[in-house]
Order: structure tokens, then C-alpha cells, then sequence
């Protein structure tokens, strides 16, 4: 967070010192103010010992994560060695103004997506409020995908498992809460779901908040968009449009919106930079509407600590488990996290999509046999006549999954060669699609892309 227009701190020698020659450089944070170097930390100690108060923090002020600020030392100077200290704030200030300029709040400026995240991001809580913080009652939604659900990690928990020693000193009553359960830790509860995107958690999210009842979301979702390269562009609308279905169904809701890990995938890592940077803006923009809705930075994750090319392996998921300790701190801080939270009840339980006739998936003629998980995996069986009239030869898992929840997946020949394709079908009418070349391990798939953009009819009104 850059410091307010017009002010700097400048620091000279008199020509016996041995930065005399130097130009003092200009912190380029106030962070840098407080959190300076050696040089910096003996100067300020000094401008401590006729001012006090300059430097400290005032009520509600905020520190980085894990940066303690110096504890000033005061050493004796070879005589003739002067210390002149100039504070600049739009016109020089001395004496009693240096102390109070010294504390000043800067604005906070609303982040640049065209800056790194970490530049942009919120403050984490200062050392203080990281150790003593409090809440009576702390249930926490991991809500993700499978780096969430903890791949890579050697107990199958992922961050969790480390997130929760880190935060069961703080209160009196902590639940991790979700519809899954995996990894080996008291409280196995989650919502990371393996290989999903932004839309699948956005299909579910209205049923799964009232039936877990958290005060706080912590939320990594975006990287099978980033890997399978899916609508990266519309990928930050679709992450804004998810966090504003949480905090329309529960508006006390906290909800800790992180970046991505990185990928060890040039390609994937590039689109993951470009998501990442636009994170913080998305998050203001629901800050300044007056949510609690917080960016939690996982730029301390690198390459170097990941399992392949995008689930880390342990000693990156205990730097998630870190970043949203502090995150979770901080909003503890701000008095965000509710001991309960109201939410609306979810939407009725959706009818049966409509059936798909005569799904032929190896172009034989004949309807096949397919099992739809609620994770969009298909299973099938090829009919040779069906039961007692030649019977069935089990396919095996005929598509992955595009990380669409199962009730938008349907069934078409879009391409006239005689098998059923797979599509998706989203709630405004819009179907992306892709080629049956013979399914899983049998051809594979060909993504055709948006199919059907919609004609601004519901998708339940749509048949194909």
C-alpha cells in the first residue's frame, strides 16, 4: 500500500557517515516505514527517543502477516556523526508535527488489477491480534476443489488439517462444515470438490450453506478453469458472481476469497496470473458495498512447493494454512465473524432434468445404459440387447466430468455421426459442448466450445 501523495521520509548523514553520499531511498510502503532495514530501524530508533509515539500503531491499525515490527535500538554514535531527519507532508513539518505526521493513516486506494495481488492486497492482522484474538464460535466451510479436498498432501487433508491446530486456541467452539468428509484430522468436513470449477460450486452453494450453517467461507476455486483453459475470460465474473450468491443468501457471512496456488504448467500459470490479479479488485468492490467478504494472499506457495503440476504437497499446504489463519484473524479482528449467521433457505430441490432419448454413445444404433454422478462423471454400459436379450458390457467411465454439476449434463448428437455428445447446460440457456470420440479411454473428447449462447430463456426451458 503505497503511502499518501506527498509524503516520504528522507534520511541524510552529516559527511562523516558512511551513507553521506547516499540518497536515502523512499520507502515504497508505509510498510517499509515501520519495517525498514538495519539502517532504517537505528535512524527511526532515534526519532523515537524525541518522539515517542512516532512509528506506533494507533487502535484498528494493521500490520502484515508475520512481520514484527523492530524493537528500536539504541546504540552510542561516534561523535561528529549528525542525524538530520526530514518528514515531508505536502510542506515540511519539525518538531511535535514529525511525531504526529509520522502516524498518519494513509488513504487506502482501491487495487489495480494491473498490479500484483500482493501489492493490492488487504493487510493482514498485526502480531497482537494474531495471537489473542477470540470468537465463541468459529464454523469454518472449506469450499474448493480437490487442492481443497487435500490432493497431494500426505494425510489427504490438504491445509486443513494444519488450519485447524492453528485456529483451535481461538475459540471455544470450531467446526469445520461440509458435505464431504476426507484426511486425517478431528474434524475431516468440507465442500472441495475433486475437478470442479467456479460453476459447479456456484450450482450447489445455495443448498449447501443452510444445510452447514458456517459464519465463515474460505474459498480456492478457479484452477481446473485455469488448467482445462474454460472460459478463462468470464472466469473473475463467474468467481464474483459465486461470492454474491454466499453474501446474498447470508449477509453477515465472512467469506475469505484467496488467490490461486501456482501451477508448474506454463501455460495454466499464466492464466492463473491473470485471474489472480483481478481477485483483489473483485474483492474492494464487495468490501465497499459494505460486505465482509476479505483476499487472502497465497503468493508465499511456489512451484517449489507443489506435488505436480497443480496440487501442492505438504509444505505448500501449510503456507495455505497460514495465509488463511491470518486471513481469519484479521476478520476476527474487524469484528466480521458472527457467532451465528442467518441464512436463507435454499432453492427447492430441482425436478429430474427431462430424460435424453436414445443415448448411443459408440454409434451403434442402440440407447445405451449411463449412470450420471452429481459431479458430472458419466459411467456406461454398451447395450448388446439389454437384460436376458444379450445383455450389457460394462464401458467403464465413459466422461470425467467438466466440472459441472451432474444435473446441467445432457446428452446429444450435435455433429450428425451417429453418438451422443456432451453437453452442459447452464441456467441462462447457454450449452457448451464436447465431441464423443469414443469417451474416456476410448477416443477421448473434442471441446466444441459454446454450442447455443441462449435466447434469454431459463435453461429449464431448453431441449435439445
Amino acid at each position: 500500500m503505497p503511502p499518501a501523495s506527498g509524503v516520504g521520509l528522507v534520511v541524510a548523514r552529516a559527511a562523516t557517515s558512511p551513507l553521506a553520499e547516499q540518497a536515502s531511498p523512499r520507502p515504497e510502503s508505509v510498510d517499509s516505514f515501520f519495517f525498514g532495514g538495519d539502517a532504517w530501524q537505528k535512524d527511526i530508533s532515534l526519532i523515537k527517543r524525541s518522539h515517542p509515539h512516532c512509528g506506533e500503531a494507533r487502535p484498528g491499525e494493521h500490520r502484515l502477516p508475520g512481520r514484527r515490527r523492530p524493537t528500536p535500538r539504541v546504540s552510542a554514535r561516534p561523535a561528529g556523526r549528525t542525524l538530520v531527519t526530514v518528514l515531508t507532508l505536502g510542506v515540511l513539518a519539525a518538531g511535535s508535527q514529525l511525531a504526529s505526521a509520522a502516524t498518519a493513516t494513509p488513504p487506502v486506494p482501491s487495487p489495480d488489477p494491473r498490479r500484483d495481488s500482493r501489492q493490492a492486497a488487504p493487510l493482514a492482522p498485526p502480531a497482537a491480534f494474531a495471537k489473542n484474538w477470540k470468537v465463541p464460535r468459529l464454523a469454518v466451510m472449506p469450499l474448493g476443489d480437490s487442492i481443497t479436498h487435500g490432493a497431494g498432501s500426505s494425510n489427504g487433508a490438504g491445509y486443513r488439517d494444519d488450519l485447524w491446530s492453528q485456529l483451535a486456541p481461538h475459540t471455544g467452539n470450531l467446526d469445520f462444515v461440509g458435505s464431504l468428509r476426507n484426511g486425517k484430522l478431528s474434524d475431516p468436513d468440507h465442500e472441495g470438490h475433486w475437478g470442479w470449477k467456479i460453476g459447479g460450486l456456484s450450482a450447489n452453494i445455495d443448498r449447501w450453506l443452510p444445510a452447514a450453517k458456517p459464519n465463515t467461507v474460505l474459498l480456492h476455486i478457479g484452477t481446473n478453469d485455469m488448467h482445462d483453459d474454460y472460459q478463462v475470460d468470464t472466469a473473475p465474473r463467474r468467481l464474483g458472481e459465486l461470492v454474491d450468491k454466499i453474501t446474498s443468501a447470508a449477509p453477515d457471512m465472512t467469506v475469505l476469497v484467496s488467490s490461486l496456488v501456482p501451477s508448474a504448467d506454463a501455460g495454466t500459470q499464466q492464466r492463473i496470473e491473470k485471474f489472480n490479479a483481478v481477485i483483489p479488485q473483485l474483492v474492494a468492490e464487495r468490501q465497499a458495498k459494505g460486505r465482509h467478504v476479505g483476499f487472502v494472499d497465497m503468493g508465499a506457495v511456489t512451484t517449489q512447493d507443489l506435488d505436480d503440476d497443480l496440487h501442492p504437497k505438504d509444505s505448500g499446504y501449510v503456507k495455505m494454512a497460514d495465509a488463511f489463519s491470518n486471513g481469519v484473524a484479521r476478520a476476527a479482528a474487524d469484528g466480521w465473524i458472527k457467532q451465528r449467521v442467518d441464512i436463507k433457505p435454499g432453492t427447492p430441490s430441482r425436478k429430474a432434468p427431462p430424460g435424453d432419448y436414445r443415448v448411443d454413445i459408440n454409434g451403434d444404433g442402440k440407447a445405451d445404459y449411463l449412470v450420471v454422478q452429481s459431479n458430472g462423471v458419466v459411467n456406461a454400459w454398451i447395450n448388446n440387447g439389454g437384460t436376458n436379450h444379450g445383455g450389457w458390457t460394462e464401458y467403464g467411465t465413459f466422461a470425467t466430468g467438466v466440472g459441472e454439476p451432474g444435473d446441467k449434463v445432457r446428452f446429444a448428437d450435435i455433429n450428425a455421426d451417429g453418438k451422443a455428445d456432451y453437453l452442459t447446460l447452464q441456467d441462462n440457456g447457454v450449452v457448451n459442448a464436447w465431441i464423443n470420440n469414443g469417451g474416456t479411454n476410448h477416443g477421448g473428447w473434442s471441446e466444441q466450445g459454446t454450442f447455443a449462447t441462449g435466447v434469454g430463456e431459463p435453461g429449464t426451458k431448453v431441449r435439445i
